[in-house]
Parts: structure tokens; sequence; C-alpha cells
């Protein structure tokens, strides 16, 4: 073998520094093949992103986390059997569903009952319900459980918090009067284009879950009116939203996956797939979990709305809350039962590369009841 040495000096030392310095940045974690490229044509992403027409995807090296979520609390042995199996279940926080007290006890004495349980610290996101002492002193509520996930807007009734950079978290109260103001979410309103801004925002951030919470309702097998409003419902879907988390029915109803949901008749047409696993983007699942301490109600087999349901407690009369694991690649909920009947629930939302494409699917159905 014939070994040529060649000395060119600075210019050889130069070459290799470039080499060795290409070669450290494909190794680095975080630092994909192409990222030199891609920082380059980050302007250009930012402008699809605008558009619409780019993958959403988190921030490289976005955390999964898990939650958990209901409504009608109320303050007893039901209550804090619950409060022990979330307090074992290691979730980021939990979302109230609204429907606090159902005593004669203070908001102060209320939130102590709950710290009590969990610790002073335990991020336990408030979200007004329909109750009278909720409505008329919902500042003593936020006052002594006050936000801790720096969310944005009006704490305990209108806001939104992301969580690393993967989900969108966004509470409203539709229906339900705040300082004297009914928040009506009906197409046009100031609530409206609040909410439908705040998703359109989240999906333009990159931000790939999008979930909504509230006390009140619409579509439910109890026979229960439509507080929300079908507006709100058809906002909902229209914009794809992952997961509509409610209260108020105190029972847990899980949808099918839907592009429509009137509330005065069942369409078929409306269901897009009827069991889980689900694929993102194709429709959006309700859940219905009124189950955390106050007494149950039935479910109602015979309510066509029953139909757009997937399972429902029945006379199960479990209690219990829905944790929820977030991560890239799905979104799954699981309902926890802390006492009662028997009932379990759990499903899967993919997260498909195709489904996750922006603009969101049109409404495929306008029957709105």
């Amino acid at each position: 073998m014939i070994r040529i040495r060649v000395e060119c000096g600075a210019p050889c030392r130069i070459l290799g520094l470039v080499l060795v310095v290409g070669a450290w940045l494909a190794l680095v974690p975080g630092s994909p093949p192409g990222a030199l490229e891609d920082s380059a044509r980050e302007p250009e992403t930012r402008q699809a992103r605008a558009r619409g027409t780019v993958p959403l995807a988190p921030e490289a090296g976005a955390r999964g986390f898990a939650f958990a979520a209901s409504g009608d609390i109320a303050g007893n042995a039901r209550t804090a059997a619950s409060l022990g199996a979330l307090a074992r279940e290691d979730v980021r926080f939990f979302l109230a569903l609204g429907d606090f007290v159902y005593s004669n006890a203070t908001p102060q004495q209320w939130c102590e009952f709950i710290t009590g349980k969990l610790g002073s610290k335990f991020p336990w996101q408030l979200i007004t319900g329909d109750k009278s002492l909720e409505m008329q002193r919902l500042e003593e509520f936020t006052a002594c459980l006050p936000d801790r996930m720096g969310s944005v807007g009006g704490y305990g009734s209108q806001y939104y918090f992301d969580v690393n950079g993967l989900a969108r978290v966004i509470a409203i109260a539709p229906g339900i009067p705040v300082g004297g103001v009914v928040h009506r979410y009906v197409r046009g309103s100031p609530y409206y284009q609040w909410l439908s801004g705040r998703i359109d925002e989240a999906r333009g951030a990159g931000i790939r879950w999008i979930i909504v919470g509230m006390h009140t309702l619409c579509v439910s097998a109890t026979g229960t009116s439509c507080t929300t409003g079908q507006d709100l419902t058809d906002l909902l879907i229209e914009k794809r939203v992952d997961l509509v988390l409610q209260a108020n029915s105190h029972t847990y109803q899980r949808s099918k996956q839907v592009v429509c949901m009137p509330r005065k008749r069942f369409d078929p047409a409306c269901v897009v797939d009827a069991e889980s696993p689900y694929v993102k983007g194709k429709g959006t699942t309700f859940v219905i979990v009124g189950t955390f301490g106050a007494g149950l109600d039935n479910t109602n087999s015979g309510d066509y709305k029953a139909n757009y349901f997937a399972t429902m407690s029945g006379k199960a009369r479990a209690h219990g809350f829905l944790r929820v694991d977030v991560t890239a690649t799905a979104l799954t909920g699981r309902f926890v039962r802390t006492g009662g009947g028997p009932l379990s629930d759990q499903f899967v939302i993919t997260a498909d590369g195709e489904s996750m494409r922006v603009p969101v699917p049109e409404l495929t159905s306008t029957a709105s009841g």
C-alpha cells in the first residue's frame, strides 16, 4: 500500500474543523439531520403554519403528561374517596368542572376540604358551575384555590393554558352568569369569537391537542336541556377540538367520535367512528363526567341521544373521574372508579400524520336540530 502525505497547512485544518463540527451537530440530541436547513427555513415554516399547510408538531423534547377531570364535586365521604384516588394518580393538574358545594359550607371551608386531601399547592383548576354559591361568590373560590398553571384570561370562567407545548386546555362557562353577565357562545358573540380565536391560535402555534372543559352541556342521554347552545357544540366540532369535557349531568357518558351532534334528533351520518381507537382530526369526542362526589343519576338507553354515546354509566352509579394521558402520539382517557357500581371505560385518540394537517376539515353535516 502506498501512503501519500499531503502538507496543506491552514486550509486543511479549517476543512477538518468544519467536518468535525458537522459530525458533532449530527450527534447532538435535539439537533436532527437538516437542523441547519430547518433553522434557515424557520420564517417560511411560520408562514406555512399560519396558512395551515404544514403538519402540526410539538417542540422537540416536549414531554408527555397526565391530568384528571370531573365535575359535581360535593364535600362528602364519596368526595374524600375520589380525592384519595386522585392523590395516588400522579397527575399534573385536575380540571374541576363546576358545581363544587352541595351543602351549607362556605367557599373557604370547601377549599380547605380539598387542600386537606391534596395539599395547598396542588393545581386544582376551577371552572364555575351553575350553583348559586359559585355564581355569586366565584372570587372567593378562585382566591382559595388559585390558578397554578399560568393561565391567561378570567380564571374560573373563561381562560386557557398550554402544557409542555403539547396541549392547550381551554375552560369556559357557557350559559352561566358570571359577574351578572351570562356567557353566551352564540355565533358572532364576543365569547364565541374568543373561543374560536384561542383554538386557531393554538393550531397556528403547532400545539398538538386541543381540550375544552366546561360544566354545562347540550347533548346527554338524561334529558338535560341544552344550556351551552347548539352553536357552541357546532363550533367545537367544526374546529375539530380533540376532547370536550363536561359535567352537570351526574353520570358518565363518552361519545363516539362525531362530526355533528344535533340535539333534537340522532343523525347516524354524524358518527365517523363508533369505537376507540379514534384518529385525530376526523371528529370530536365528548365526555360527560359529573361523578366526583355528588349523588348520581341514571342514563337512559332509550333516549335517542344515547345513540351518540359509546359508553354510558346506565344504572351503575359509579363515582370517579377521568384520567387523561397526553403524549405526542396519543391522547388516552380512562375512567378511574372510586366507588359505587361497576363501571370501566378507556379510549384512545391517535395522532395520524395526515389527520393532523390544518386547515381543519369542514363540518360534514349542517344539521342543527
